[in-house]
């Protein structure tokens, strides 16, 4: 698997390095700095995952993410709340959003998990995302017109993919094949003329199928970053030796 590990911070980026040098299915091919400088290498290189910080400098990630999602996974390293965070990076395409202070082994499951174009939250946003009863539609909220081109077992497979589970886990809840599954999610993006398994996240939250626990805005993000960094607020940034920065 090639990788991008796109940080401002120097530290950041030798910490993610040395914390992924003994994984040997995981080959670092670059290191930017600047927002700018990572879209180049992504779009000149045969890259397979970046992980790209929420904040490069130049551009948001959300940016890069969607300049460069069509080229390659990407996972999103939250300098704010990933859980907020998710929604957007989702829109943009990521496939991965984790915090800037999970440790190392969280980061490795997401890109192994984000190499195959699987969707990977780590279980302490999905905790902040998925409230005990998230699941279905919110009350007074009618179901969007779409989703009633759904078979039942397609909106059922839907709800699931809202809720982070990849295909595997899918299969064994329902006590079927992973191909069944993949099936089924294929043609719920069809009917729903969604692109990528990313969006389907995204309709299930936009249309309140699964209700966040807490507010997630649908937009106003990145301008909200652009005033922190204009007061320059700098999120303080750890080595490997706790977490990846």
């Amino acid at each position: 698997m090639r990788i991008v590990i796109a940080d401002p911070c120097p530290f950041a980026r030798s910490g993610m390095r040395e914390a992924l040098r003994g994984e040997a299915d995981i080959e670092v091919v670059a290191a930017p700095g600047t927002g700018g400088e990572t879209v180049a290498r992504i779009l000149d290189a045969d890259v397979d995952v970046a992980v790209v910080h929420t904040d490069m400098g130049d551009m948001d990630g959300f940016t890069v993410t969607r300049m460069v999602a069509d080229r390659a996974s990407v996972v999103l390293r939250s300098s704010g709340d990933p859980a907020v965070d998710a929604a957007e990076a989702l829109r943009a395409g990521a496939h991965g959003v984790v915090s800037c202070t999970s440790g190392p082994r969280v980061v490795i499951d997401a890109l192994r998990e984000t190499h195959h174009r699987d969707i990977f939250l780590e279980p302490a946003v999905l905790r902040r995302l998925l409230g005990p009863d998230t699941v279905g539609t919110a009350p007074g909220a009618h179901r969007p017109s779409g989703v009633d081109v759904l078979t039942d077992r397609e909106r059922e497979v839907l709800l699931l993919v809202g809720q982070g589970l990849d295909n595997r886990d899918i299969a064994a809840r329902l006590t079927v094949s992973e191909g069944t599954v993949k099936t089924h999610v294929n043609r719920a993006m069809t009917k729903l003329q969604l692109p990528s398994r990313a969006r389907l996240v995204v309709f299930c939250y936009e249309n309140a199928l699964i209700t966040p626990s807490i507010r997630i805005p649908k937009e106003g993000l990145s301008k909200k970053r652009q005033l922190m960094r204009q007061k320059k607020i700098n999120p303080g940034m750890t080595t490997a030796a706790g977490s990846l920065g």
